[in-house]
């Protein structure tokens, strides 16, 4: 049979390059560091020996690559695989490969370091002649299918909260999701529990029958399904709320507020931002109408009296929406006491491009020279280029690689934190130019930068104890306390609880250059007793100062 043999320098190349992930997971997928053949000298031989073709199993292709699965040769011997994507032209017109060994029977092929989404996929057998050269054998073709795939949710953001004695209220903004999760648990409970889940359609949630004067912990996380399972997003930051008092004098408001102005639009092609002026209230509602019509009105998020603009998404190039908003202010009971509409505002969104056309940066170089290596960080430099931005990577696996951070067209450096002593990494930069749609497209990447953190064997010494001034201030809810500064990377407070018979850690505080906190939601005419301690980071953990003196201090009567 006729076969193809790469020549040997050819050869030692492909062999150089790692990064085909043989067994990736399916959530965790290696990019490939293919090299191009074209224009390489290929060389005809002929081997009866050679084992006969794989069996092309399956190849899936999701948004970032193909997943490439096949069975090993039923006759003949072979020493591993050549796995191979061809221009749909031919070979001479373009060819990307890789080298795997003869256990390997699937791989991941990532698009990001080779546009290869129409070319064809094979895989070859190979052994190896008395004179070191590769003999191929007889190639099997994959049949590439599209698959479905579902990204998850973004990080749900908090736009605003109230409470009352018993109750508290959480606005946040829409994201593109199935449903949401809320958790929830006191001050003093250890484990969080998950309250239950909301539709996708909803922004606001009361959560009822709370204790007095007690603070809790509240978090959501977004969701989306993916068949029978759940695709979660990133927890939301922890929302930390004290109840009011029971006996609190504060008389609520139960007038209706006064009228809201919408300012300014601000249109594109499938977007509208809105703003109106700042008015005394507890919180303004938001409604969109698509059509005009009187019955069509959509509530579509409640937002904080702080907040003073909102963005409307995914709308229709050249289209005319109608918004309107209300103030409102909540009565004894919590519940809303309305303000008048806005006269309603017209908008129509921009029209839309049918094409967008963006050149892709040129590769950018790191320079290895000005490199900055510590035991739990690495500090990289690169040349800069004219672009929007630059994408950073990162590989602690040799094969894995993962999207680290985005940084502006202007910046030349970027330091990776949070890294494990003595272990080796590699990095990768690529700049990027920006489509409207927020979409990229990126120049080449550059070459790897392959490095080992230090050993973190480094003697960190414990910080000085710190000590609370004598003097403080205090309210019939509330008190603040004052320390002197020490050398360290932040403090830890601690509040003993009585009933527990034990000291809770009630703050954590970062840097050594803040020297005050204020404790609220306290009971007017008590005695409450704080201790603190210092720390330092060693690049594995903290090393702790002594505990302070214990400082008491009582609050007012109401």
């Amino acid at each position: 049979m006729k076969m193809k043999r790469i020549s040997a320098g050819l050869l030692a190349l492909a062999l150089s390059v790692s990064a085909f992930a043989a067994t990736a997971s399916a959530d965790e997928k290696a990019p490939v560091y293919a090299e191009s053949a074209k224009g390489q000298d290929f060389v005809w031989v002929d081997d009866s020996d050679t084992a006969s073709a794989p069996k092309a199993v399956s190849a899936t292709r999701d948004a970032n690559g193909i997943d490439l699965k096949w069975e090993k040769p039923t006759g003949g011997s072979y020493d591993g695989f050549l796995v191979k994507a061809v221009h749909p032209s031919g070979e001479s017109a373009g060819l990307w490969y890789i080298v795997v060994d003869k256990n390997t029977t699937s791989a991941y092929w990532n698009y990001h370091y080779s546009d290869t989404k129409t070319w064809n996929f094979y895989v070859v057998p190979y052994t190896t002649n008395v004179y070191g050269n590769k003999v191929f054998g007889t190639a099997a073709k994959f049949d590439v299918k599209d698959v479905n795939t579902v990204t998850a949710p973004g990080r749900v953001e908090f736009t605003g909260s109230s409470k009352t004695s018993s109750t508290i209220e959480l606005d946040w903004s829409k994201l593109d999701c199935d449903g949401y999760s809320i958790d929830f648990k006191s001050q003093n409970a250890a484990d969080w529990k998950t309250l239950g889940t909301l539709s996708g359609s909803e922004t606001h949630v009361k959560i009822s029958k709370l204790a007095a004067n007690t603070t809790y912990y509240v978090r959501m996380r977004a969701y989306k399904n993916n068949g029978s399972e759940k695709l979660w997003g990133a927890y939301s930051e922890e929302k930390v709320i004290t109840t009011d008092s029971a006996t609190s004098t504060t008389t609520p408001t139960t007038s209706a507020p006064g009228n809201v102005t919408i300012t300014k639009a601000v249109n594109s092609s499938d977007s509208i931002r809105i703003y109106w002026n700042a008015i005394a209230c507890e919180g303004y509602q938001i409604y969109f109408n698509s059509t005009g019509g009187d019955q069509d009105w959509k509530f579509i998020a409640n937002v904080s009296k702080s907040t003073t603009d909102y963005r409307f998404t995914d709308l229709e190039p050249e289209h005319t929406y109608w918004i309107s908003i209300c103030a409102f202010n909540r009565d004894s009971s919590n519940n809303p006491v309305y303000g008048s509409f806005t006269k309603r505002s017209e908008v129509t969104a921009k029209k839309g491009s049918s094409v967008e056309t963006v050149t892709a940066p040129a590769k950018v170089s790191i320079n290895t020279s000005k490199s900055e290596v510590g035991y739990d960080s690495v500090k990289i430099n690169w040349g800069a280029t004219k672009c929007d931005g630059y994408e950073l990577y990162m590989n602690e696996t040799g094969y894995t690689w993962k999207h680290v951070a985005t940084v502006a067209g202007d910046v030349t450096s970027y330091t990776f934190k949070k890294l494990k002593p003595n272990h080796e990494y590699w990095f990768t930069v690529r700049a990027v130019n920006k489509l409207s749609s927020s979409e990229v497209v990126g120049g080449g990447f550059s070459d790897n930068y392959h490095t080992t953190t230090k050993n973190s064997a480094v003697t960190v010494q414990r910080p000085a104890t710190p000590q609370f001034y004598s003097n403080y201030s205090r309210t019939a809810n509330a008190v603040r306390l004052n320390w002197a500064p020490v050398n360290c990377d932040g403090y830890f407070i601690y509040r003993y609880d009585y009933n527990r018979k034990a000291w809770v850690r009630v703050s954590i505080i970062k840097g050594a250059n803040t020297t005050t906190k204020r404790f609220s939601g306290l009971a007017a005419n008590t005695t409450y007793v704080y201790k603190m301690r210092a720390f330092r980071y060693n690049g594995t953990g903290k090393v702790y100062s002594l505990y302070s003196n214990n400082k008491s201090v009582t609050t007012k009567k109401n």
